[in-house]
């Protein structure tokens, strides 16, 4: 099918239908989402897996590409064929007959490790090298409204918390995925049984997985078929009457605005160097080392960390043994000093400064007044430095009879600033370091 008969089949077909048509309410309902993305001058990727959910999102945004005229040649399709049903080969040619025209790519391989999490993240290395050759801005995946009340039910009996309850959100960053690509879901408060007569009204083609109904598959399956089938046989038939569904779709949107809202009262936010690029950086007044469970969990509720029951016992383990230095989460590090916690999101091991740093530009001191030095207010403490230079340390530096590394480490400097702490030089000497700019 080309390019052109595929988009036919999403637009010019529909002035043969009703204006009331399941798929042009959902499209209703999911513009104000795709125009807030600003589509129409990213790439973006549509993961695709042939089943009825990930169809409907391509259509959708197929669809909003072209009554638009965006370009179609920012879409770029995955499908992963992990070769484990005899059905998928022929499921991966027809995709690729349809989807013909377009930029698609198919990622073949057998894999014998058939856990979930061993193909889900056999995908995201899959999508992950996709979108550094493209630069993609999102990719869609095809999750709705059921699989999350699934995740929802699946984490409760891990021992999940809050974050665990809510499980997936319409846009957020994937720790399989560069922090440049966020992952979208546009059909999460959309059901199964909706997708399914989308798909069934304008004849959108797909493929169920009979894996879904084997519960020795995964502990997911088990939960589908048999907790949350069971149970719906005392709903109404009408997806538009799912009062089940609507509950947790509401429940949603409530924990939602509540974890948007709640910050950490104890939270300070503090300085970083700039040359660190962290996108956050806080101090944690209280007390850490006498904080609770609980105080951890509003602590990473606050800065957006997946959280569970696991996760809270392995940092708690960590802060009984703080002096091993830091601890990283979810690209999140966190320092104690002086029993005191600093929080701080940057890239990994962010306080190691090359060498070549450009930035190590010598600064002359020209009066009393304080000066400018990376954004922060250095105080000149007395008159001899006046003419003298301000830059950042070197290697070799030696200040007080030490080497400036040892002479940090002595006054309980933290590590994170050891490298970036002004100077001041004369005659090549170190004559002072301005050693509290971190506090």
């Amino acid at each position: 099918m080309k390019k052109e008969n595929l988009m036919k089949h999403y637009t010019d077909l529909f002035t043969e239908y009703p204006k009331d048509l399941l798929f042009l309410k959902l499209q209703k309902k999911l513009t104000p989402f795709f125009e807030s993305l600003k589509l129409e001058d990213k790439d973006i990727i549509l993961a695709i897996s042939w089943w009825a959910d990930s169809m409907v999102v391509a259509s959708q945004i197929l669809y909003h590409f072209h009554i638009n005229e965006l370009s179609l040649n920012n879409i770029h399709i995955a499908h992963c064929n992990h070769k484990i049903r005899p059905e998928s080969e022929d499921e991966a040619k027809f995709m690729a007959e349809f989807f013909s025209g377009l930029d698609f790519h198919l990622y073949e391989r057998q894999w014998w490790n058939c856990d979930e999490n061993s193909l889900r993240n056999r995908r995201y290395s899959q999508f992950s090298s996709l979108q550094k050759s493209t630069k993609a801005s999102y990719i869609f995946l095809g999750h709705h409204l059921n699989d999350r009340v699934e995740s929802t039910l699946l984490n409760l009996m891990r021992g999940a918390w809050l974050n665990g309850f809510l499980n997936m959100r319409e846009v957020e960053d994937h720790h399989l995925l560069p922090d440049e690509c966020k992952v979208c879901r546009p059909l999460l408060e959309t059901s199964k049984s909706e997708i399914l007569n989308i798909c069934n009204e304008i004849w959108i083609p797909f493929f169920e997985d009979k894996t879904n109904q084997d519960t020795s598959v995964s502990k997911r399956n088990r939960i589908r078929n048999q907790i949350l089938n069971p149970v719906s046989t005392y709903w109404t038939e009408n997806w538009e009457e799912n009062k089940f569904l609507e509950s947790f779709a509401w429940i949603y949107k409530q924990l939602e605005n509540i974890e948007d809202n709640k910050l950490d009262e104890n939270l300070k936010i503090m300085p970083s160097f700039p040359l660190w690029n962290a996108e956050f950086s806080y101090l944690r007044e209280k007390n850490i080392l006498k904080c609770n469970e609980n105080d951890v969990f509003d602590l990473f509720h606050t800065l957006k960390i997946q959280t569970s029951a696991t996760v809270v016992n392995e940092w708690m383990n960590w802060l009984k043994t703080w002096k091993n230095g830091y601890k990283y989460i979810w690209w999140v590090y966190f320092f104690i000093h002086e029993k005191q916690l600093f929080v701080l999101k940057a890239e990994k091991e962010f306080w190691k400064r090359k060498n070549n740093t450009e930035e190590i530009i010598e600064l002359k001191i020209e009066s009393i007044d304080n000066i400018k030095f990376f954004g922060f207010d250095l105080e000149v403490p007395r008159d001899e430095l006046i003419w003298w230079k301000v830059r950042l340390p070197k290697d070799w530096d030696i200040f007080a009879g030490k080497k400036r590394s040892r002479w940090a480490l002595n006054q309980k400097i933290p590590m994170r600033w050891r490298d970036w702490i002004p100077l001041a030089i004369k005659d090549g000497k170190v004559i002072h370091m301005w050693k509290n700019i971190w506090k």
